[in-house]
């Protein structure tokens, strides 16, 4: 079997039999000048005492490098005044050289736009501008994509043209993670979550489709998989019934892709004991795939109690639906009737559009059954 190397590159130690470790330097002081330079717009001027000192200021890291050069570049202050508020916050502050710089970032933006950053600090990777105005509650995405563009011309984010999507420094994700009180992350977390569990639905009824339609889910899923994974890991820690009933939602959407998808074992096993809201529901079903219609329907009753309890609109909805079935295979095609127009009010009133449209089919379908039989 050849032999194959890996290049790990990490901020933290790691100990591992056979693990060559090489320590990556900041840069030259010749190069962190020339990056300040040519960043700054030339505000910052090569060889001079006031490059040398911003370099030395920001530890030559490129990450501080870049958001100091945008703050000179885009503030309408003195470089002397930034260098000045830089330095203090070095010295009398004792800051390390990235954070005391986006101190001075953020401390430049108008509010809300650094609470706005400091929010996307959640996002535990790349992410689209419809997530982002999820994050602010902000409806209108143009609005939100201004706030986005300000960011990256403050090289306080990164838009990656080759994905489509904005990339937050792992350094600022944990800066900005530090900066949210616990009622501000949980708030922007639910946010999170909520988005999510849209895009996590979204995939899933991509591939009930056929064609391009289920390659389409797929490369969601795939795109926004640790997105949904820190979704779930979230919501797992939260006790109240609305997480809950997120919770659920989300589970239900991601076990859609627990055979297509390269779960480990022990995520199987946590997303499965995640699902245990699901498993009456689940159970309703094997016992109806196997011809138990009467224990089909018992399981499903018990299902339907729970969600009604947490108040999950959209399981509710999906077992109503269910039951509708189960009374059709009993003969009962006035209560199968009923139970699908109570399922076609609950996905009606949640405006889950391609959910509405099979209730409607499911209850055309027995209501022609039901006039034949007359």
């Amino acid at each position: 079997m050849p032999r194959t190397s890996v290049i790990v590159t990490t901020r933290w130690e790691i100990d591992l039999d056979g693990l060559k470790l090489e320590p990556v330097d900041e840069l030259d002081p010749a190069p962190a000048q020339e990056l300040l330079t040519e960043e700054s717009r030339g505000r910052l001027v090569a060889g001079t005492p006031a490059v040398a000192e911003a370099a030395k200021l920001c530890g030559r890291l490129p990450v501080a490098l870049l958001a100091f050069a945008a703050a000179v570049r885009t503030a309408k202050r003195p470089v002397d005044e930034l260098l000045l508020l830089l330095r203090e916050r070095r010295e009398a502050r004792t800051m390390k050289a990235v954070e005391a710089v986006f101190s001075l970032s953020e401390a430049l933006l108008p509010e809300p736009l650094a609470t706005r950053w400091h929010q996307l600090g959640v996002f535990p990777t790349s992410f689209d501008r419809r997530a982002a105005a999820a994050i602010w509650a902000e409806e209108d995405t143009e609005s939100a994509q201004r706030d986005l563009d300000l960011l990256c011309w403050a090289s306080l984010l990164r838009w990656v043209e080759m994905e489509n999507r904005f990339v937050l420094h792992d350094l600022a994700r944990e800066y900005c993670g530090r900066r949210l009180s616990e009622a501000q992350r949980d708030e922007a977390s639910l946010r999170h979550a909520r988005h999510y569990i849209a895009v996590g639905i979204k995939a899933e009824w991509s591939c009930l489709q056929h064609g391009k339609y289920v390659v389409d889910g797929l490369l969601l899923f795939e795109r926004e998989r640790t997105n949904l994974e820190t979704a779930f890991a979230w919501l797992q820690t939260c006790a109240e019934a609305p997480s809950a009933t997120l919770l659920i939602s989300l589970v239900g959407a991601m076990l859609s892709f627990e055979q297509s998808s390269d779960f480990s074992y022990n995520q199987r096993l946590t997303w499965l004991e995640a699902s245990r809201f699901l498993r009456s529901e689940r159970r309703g079903n094997i016992h109806f795939a196997y011809r138990d219609t009467p224990k089909a329907s018992e399981f499903s009753m018990r299902a339907l109690v729970t969600f009604y309890k947490i108040g999950s609109r959209h399981a509710e909805g999906g077992v109503v639906g269910n039951r509708g079935l189960f009374q059709l295979a009993l003969g009962d095609t006035p209560m199968a009737i009923e139970f699908r127009r109570q399922a076609l009010v609950a996905f009606s009133e949640l405006g889950a559009r391609h959910m509405e449209v099979d209730a409607i089919r499911a209850l055309l379908q027995e209501g022609s059954g039901e006039m034949d039989g007359a």
